[in-house]
């Protein structure tokens, strides 16, 4: 919410905020369960606990010191009821076929995705023997290389065309993390198409928030923002479910064929249709 701010006082492209901040929260997700897994071999459970929440405390003082004092009344012409905001927001992505298909698309992509992590891959793991250690293998290698591309996307983004690369990302990056798993191939094999996959991912998320940052205006952020992410974060419950209950069904590798089918349709499909081609930057937009 507060990226197009920044990155106006600072005068650079809004891809350079979303970039530092998409590879902050990648860069975060790698390392924090290595950390993790130290403190806990080093020090046990329930401190590895107690040290999370201090850290958790650390980050709400931080907040806390250096938030602004008053930030005024609610922007949007006196709508300060929360239901009103939600309705404000739920009006205006109706209004908004692009924002609202990209809505559409993070719902089922993240319910794959969560399909994948929770259910698929360990399954994966345990069929073939490579146990924790290639779940920790393929995911740390994507992770990483997600955060770096996340960098250069924050470095070059503003110069690329938007609709090009999430083509291109959403293809290396998505459908094959199913296929070559469903294939059998070798854990080094994986490792590459993910970390590969990486590379592609890692500037989707900086593209994708520039354009709802630049389709929202200012007052409506926070609520536009929160539907879309409501929306988008919709199916991620259930994708356990249904990953477990198909793959009791019908197997390990026709669930992993179907789901990566799907997931490949529900990218590339949207990204040719006509709305998608406002994704491009927006004239007079830095």
């Amino acid at each position: 919410m507060f990226i197009p701010a920044v990155t106006q006082a600072a005068g650079v492209p809004l891809e350079r905020g979303t970039g530092l901040s998409g590879s902050i929260e990648r860069l975060a997700s790698t390392v924090g369960p290595a950390a993790a897994g130290v403190v806990v071999a080093a020090a046990g459970a329930p401190y590895a606990l107690l040290i999370t929440a201090a850290v958790f405390g650390l980050g709400a003082a931080f907040i806390a010191a250096s938030a602004p004092r008053d930030l005024g009344p609610p922007a949007g012409g006196g709508e300060a009821g929360y239901l009103a905001q939600l309705r404000a927001g739920a009006a205006f992505l109706r209004r908004e076929p692009l924002q609202r298909s990209i809505a559409g698309m993070l719902a089922v992509t993240n319910l794959l995705d969560a399909a994948l992590s929770s259910v698929l891959l360990p399954v994966w793991a345990r069929e073939t023997g490579y146990g924790p250690a290639g779940i920790g293998l393929i995911v740390g290698a994507m992770s990483a290389c997600a955060a770096a591309s996340s960098l250069a996307a924050a470095a070059v983004g503003h110069r690329l065309r938007r609709r090009p690369v999430y083509l291109v990302g959403f293809l290396i990056g998505g459908a094959p993390r199913f296929f070559v798993l469903a294939f059998g191939l070798k854990l080094w094999a994986i490792t590459a198409v993910d970390a590969l996959g990486g590379l592609g991912t890692g500037f989707l998320n900086p593209i994708l928030g520039a354009i709802l940052f630049e389709r929202t205006p200012p007052a409506m952020f926070g609520r536009v923002r929160t539907m879309v992410a409501a929306v988008g974060a919709a199916g991620i419950p259930f994708g356990g479910l249904l990953g477990g209950t198909f793959v009791a069904a019908a197997g390990l590798a026709p669930v992993l064929l179907v789901f990566g089918g799907l997931y490949f349709a529900t990218t590339m499909l949207p990204g040719l249709q006509k709305e998608w081609r406002g994704m491009e930057r927006r004239r007079g937009r830095r």
